[in-house]
C-alpha cells in the first residue's frame, strides 16, 4: 500500500463545519499491532466535531491535514505482525485512537485491541454505529450498578446516538426503563423497549414523584443535584456529558459519576453477541456520503438526531 492515495475528509486548520473538504491523501502506515482498515462506513460522534473545532488539540496538536473520525466498519486490508485474532478480508466495526481520528477516509489504521468481527446480521453502515456509542451506553450502565436486572432506570436523551443503544441494553440486562426523550420520539423509545416514555416537552422528569435505582444522562443540562434528587436511597446518577454547570457538585457528589468509554475488543464482541440475536440493533438516523462529512457533523450538532449520524464512504 506504500504512496497509494485514498480519499479523505479532512481539515487543515480547527474552527467551522467548512472547513471539512474531501481531499486525497497518502493511504496511512500501519504497525504490528495495528490493522489497516478498508472503509466502508464511518459514524459521526459528538466528539468529532470537538476535534474538528480544536477543542482537543492538547491531544491532536497542529500537524495538518488531520482526518476525524473514530467509528467506522469496514474490511482488514493488512494485519501487523503481532495481531491476534484477524486476517484479510475479515469484515470489522472498530475505533481509531482518540488522538488519532481517521475513520472518515478510504483507509485507516486501528490498533487491533479496539476491534472485532462486525456483527453477521448488519450491514457496514449499521455496524458503524455501534461502537463508542454502544460501549459507552454498556459502560455507562455497569458503572451506575453491577447488577441491571430487576432495576428501575431512567435514560434522559433516549434516541440519541448513545441513548438508543442504553435502552435496549438495559432491557437486554433485565431492567424496568423509563425513557425520557422528545414526544414526537415517543414511538421509537417504545420500539427500542422503553417500558414508559416520559416526553419532556410536556412533564418535567425531575417534578414527578418516581424515583429510580439508576439515572443516566446523555443530554447534560441538569445539574448533578437536580438529577440525584429522583434517586432511590444508594441510587446512582452516570453520565459521559461533561457540563461546566454544577461542575463541583458533578465531583462531590458520591451519587453521580462521569465516565469515559475504553472501547475495546471484549465488549464489542459482547454486541456481536446481543445483535446477532436481536437483542438490540442499530438505530440509524441519517446517511451522508463522503463529500457531505461536513453537513454531516452540522446535523450531529444539532443535537435532534434520532439515532447514529452515518458517513458512507464506499
Amino acid at each position: 500500500m506504500e504512496n497509494k492515495i485514498m480519499k479523505a475528509a479532512a481539515i487543515d486548520a480547527y474552527g467551522p463545519a467548512e472547513n471539512l473538504k474531501v481531499r486525497e491523501m497518502k493511504v496511512p502506515e500501519f504497525g504490528e499491532n495495528q490493522l489497516l482498515v478498508k472503509v466502508f462506513a464511518a459514524s459521526v460522534n459528538p466528539v468529532d466535531t470537538y476535534f474538528r473545532k480544536g477543542m482537543l488539540k492538547i491531544m491532536t496538536g497542529n500537524k495538518f491535514p488531520l482526518i476525524p473520525g473514530r467509528d467506522l466498519a469496514g474490511v482488514v486490508e493488512e494485519a501487523g505482525g503481532k495481531t491476534i485474532g484477524f486476517k484479510k478480508g475479515d469484515k470489522i466495526y472498530a475505533v481509531t485512537e482518540p488522538s488519532k481520528g481517521g475513520s472518515y477516509a478510504e483507509y485507516a489504521v486501528v490498533n487491533y485491541g479496539r476491534a472485532a468481527i462486525m456483527p453477521h446480521n448488519l450491514n457496514f453502515e449499521e455496524a458503524a454505529a455501534v461502537p463508542v456509542a454502544g460501549v459507552t451506553a454498556l459502560q455507562s450502565l455497569r458503572i451506575a450498578s453491577p447488577e441491571i436486572n430487576g432495576k428501575d432506570i431512567l435514560i434522559y436523551g433516549a434516541t440519541g446516538g448513545v441513548g438508543s443503544f442504553a435502552v435496549q441494553v438495559a432491557k437486554a440486562l433485565g431492567a424496568s426503563v423509563t425513557a425520557v426523550c422528545s414526544v414526537k420520539n415517543a414511538d421509537i423509545a417504545k420500539k427500542m423497549g422503553a417500558d414508559e416514555v416520559v416526553g419532556y416537552e410536556n412533564l418535567d422528569f425531575l417534578k414527578t414523584n418516581q424515583r429510580y435505582d439508576v439515572v443516566i444522562d446523555f443530554v447534560g443540562n441538569r445539574t448533578p443535584g437536580e438529577l440525584t434528587k429522583v434517586l432511590k436511597k444508594n441510587g446512582m446518577c452516570v453520565t459521559p456529558v461533561f457540563r461546566k454547570r454544577g461542575f463541583f457538585a458533578m465531583v462531590f457528589n458520591r451519587h453521580f459519576k462521569t465516565m469515559m468509554a475504553d472501547i475495546n475488543t471484549k465488549d464489542l464482541d459482547w454486541y456481536r453477541e446481543k445483535i446477532e440475536s436481536h437483542a438490540v440493533k442499530s438505530l440509524i438516523d441519517t446517511v451522508f456520503t463522503l463529500d457531505k462529512a461536513a453537513q454531516a457533523q452540522l446535523h450531529v450538532e444539532t443535537k435532534h438526531s434520532r439515532g447514529k449520524t452515518i458517513i458512507k464512504i464506499r
